[in-house]
């Protein structure tokens, strides 16, 4: 890959405590860690990943214009919300994530012929329009709701799924030829 180090973390040994400083060492989470691996291998390079997580019910707080309260809407769209803070111009409301995403972003478009069941294409962001790109995907990914018919869904029942995607991307990655073999680069 390249000499940037996207690395945010340290590492210490599990034996002897020592901080770790080798910078070439690249932390993913382990149910993705193989298919992230396999693909860097086989020329593919990888610049972000992240397998899923059951566990994430974190919530997110937003501030909007007063002119778009309207609770029924808001019902319709989150399965739980709160309203903290209201005035004349503006309330304040928290809601859960909704999801949890399977992806991994690429250096650049591959341009993969197929993708894993489930998955989807995702466009590259283009830093010169300040948009998103119409025609280079830079990412795949599967996302995995974290509710069902309005209702918070058992969180096994999610690392089941998250475990289903991530070994079908695994079986697809396995199945990907060398970058150097495909006659489209």
């Amino acid at each position: 890959m390249n000499n940037i180090n996207l690395n945010m973390h340290k590492f210490i040994d599990a034996n002897t405590f020592e901080v770790i400083s080798d910078e070439n060492v690249i932390e993913v989470d382990p149910d993705i860690a193989l298919a992230v691996s396999l693909l860097n291998k086989k020329g593919y390079f990888t610049k972000a990943c992240c397998s899923g997580h059951a566990f994430d019910y974190t919530y997110t707080k937003q501030v909007c214009d007063i002119s778009l309260l309207n609770e029924d809407k808001i019902k319709e769209d989150y399965p739980e919300y709160y309203i903290v803070d209201k005035n004349e111009n503006s309330f304040v409301f928290i809601t859960p994530k909704l999801a949890t995403r399977i992806y991994i972003k690429f250096i650049k478009d591959y341009h993969f012929e197929s993708l894993p069941l489930g998955f989807m294409k995702e466009p590259s962001f283009d830093d010169h329009l300040m948009d998103w790109s119409k025609t280079n995907f830079d990412s795949i990914s599967k996302v995995i709701d974290y509710y069902e018919n309005n209702k918070k869904r058992n969180p096994n029942d999610v690392q089941k799924d998250i475990e289903k995607y991530n070994n079908l991307l695994l079986e697809w990655v396995k199945e990907l030829p060398d970058i150097n073999e495909r006659n489209d680069e």
